[in-house]
C-alpha cells in the first residue's frame, strides 16, 4: 500500500524543503537516486544543490553528464548567485572520471554533500570483469567516503526505460527494476529513491514530480511541485 505525504508538495521560492533534505539525504550515508530518461534527474540534482549553497551548506558537484556552465546555468535557475558558487561550491565535468580522481578533488576542501550524476558515466576500476563488479566497487568505494568524511553522498543513476518491464500495470519503478547492473548488491545500507512523473506516461496536466522510497516493502511518494517550469 502506497503511503503519501503531501507535506513537501509546497516548495519555496522554488527549493527544496529542509525537512525533505535532511530525512532522504544524511550524513555517513550514500544515497542512490534513480529514474527512467526524461524524468529530470539533472534539474532534480540542480535543485538540490541550489537549496544546500542558499542555506551556506559546501557542496562538491561532479557533473559527467552536462558541462560545467549547463550547470552553472541550472543552479542560477534556481536562484544562487555567483558569490554563493565560488565560496560554497565546487564542480567538476571531467568525462568518465575515477572514485580515485574524485577523491583527490574532494581532499582539496571541506564539503558538506558530495553529488555525482550520473555514475554509470564513471570510469571502472582495472579489476572489474563485469558491470555488477563495477558498480559494487564504486558504491562501495562512495560508503567509504561518506563514512570517513561524515558527509552525505548523493548519487544519481539511470534505470531500463517503461517498455522493458514486465508490470505495465503499475508504472511507477520499483527496486527489481534497478537492473543487472546492480543484481549483485545488498542495497540494505544505501538508500535507494526513484525519481518518477505520471504526466510523462499520461494524458495528465498535472505536472508533479514524485519521490519514490521503499521500506519493509511499503512504498512511500512525496510530490514535489514541478521543477520543469
Amino acid at each position: 500500500m502506497d503511503h503519501i505525504n503531501s507535506e513537501y508538495g509546497v516548495m519555496r521560492d522554488n527549493l527544496l524543503p529542509l525537512s525533505f533534505i535532511n530525512t532522504n539525504f544524511k550524513k555517513d550515508v550514500v544515497s542512490l537516486v534513480a529514474g527512467r530518461p526524461r524524468m529530470g534527474k539533472s534539474v532534480f540534482a540542480w535543485c538540490l544543490a541550489a537549496t544546500l549553497i542558499r542555506q551556506k551548506q559546501r557542496v562538491l558537484f561532479f557533473s559527467l553528464e552536462m558541462s560545467k556552465d549547463q550547470v552553472l546555468k541550472g543552479l542560477q535557475r534556481f536562484g544562487c548567485n555567483s558569490n554563493d558558487m565560488k565560496s560554497l561550491f565546487a564542480i567538476d565535468d571531467t568525462p568518465a572520471s575515477t572514485i580515485s580522481y574524485m577523491c583527490q578533488l574532494l581532499g582539496r576542501g571541506k564539503y558538506n554533500y558530495i553529488i555525482v550524476d550520473d555514475i554509470q558515466l564513471m570510469s571502472p576500476p582495472c579489476l572489474a570483469k563485469t558491470r555488477q563488479e563495477e558498480m559494487l566497487h564504486i558504491i562501495n568505494g562512495f560508503k567509504e567516503i561518506a563514512k570517513e568524511n561524515n558527509i552525505s553522498v548523493i548519487l544519481f543513476a539511470q534505470i531500463r526505460k517503461l517498455m522493458e518491464y514486465s508490470h505495465k500495470n503499475d508504472i511507477k519503478p520499483r527496486l527489481e527494476d534497478m537492473g543487472e547492473s546492480y543484481s549483485d548488491y545488498n542495497f540494505e545500507d544505501v538508500h535507494i529513491s526513484f525519481l518518477h512523473r505520471d504526466d510523462f506516461y499520461k494524458c495528465s496536466t498535472e505536472d508533479l514530480l514524485e519521490f519514490i522510497t521503499y521500506t519493509n516493502n511499503e512504498r512511500k511518494i512525496e510530490y514535489i511541485q514541478s521543477l520543469s517550469s
